[in-house]
């Protein structure tokens, strides 16, 4: 399990990079990221909006820091591709993953567990 309290930035990359490493398509992975909007409804965060306004945020940034725009997680991709390769390098790599815990998240989710 993993989260974060908006449940998008922190949640959406560590998704995006999971699904990616495990071969879904990157349409399916912005699309996944799009959800999020339908779920996460400005009521259900209006503390976090009031918190970014007093800090001096302005209303409309607040507002788009809130938002899970699919072109925001598409550029976050493109550019660790553009960095490392892959995102399976960037998280061999620069994430600090082991070598073999890549190859055990496939089997463990990719595989039936009765092969």
């Amino acid at each position: 399990m993993f989260h974060c309290h908006a449940g998008k930035d922190h949640t959406g990359l560590v998704a995006a990079l999971l699904l990616d490493a495990l071969g879904v398509e990157r349409a399916t992975i912005l699309d996944d990221y799009g959800l999020t909007a339908r779920y996460r409804r400005r009521t259900e965060q209006e503390s976090s909006y009031e918190r970014l306004i007093e800090s001096g945020m302005s209303e409309e940034a607040a507002a788009g820091v809130l938002t899970t725009p699919k072109w925001a997680m598409q550029h976050a991709l493109e550019e660790l591709d553009r960095r490392y390769g892959s995102i399976a390098d960037f998280l061999r790599g620069p994430a600090g993953m082991y070598p073999d815990t890549l190859d055990t998240l496939r089997q463990r989710l990719l595989e039936p567990p009765w092969v």
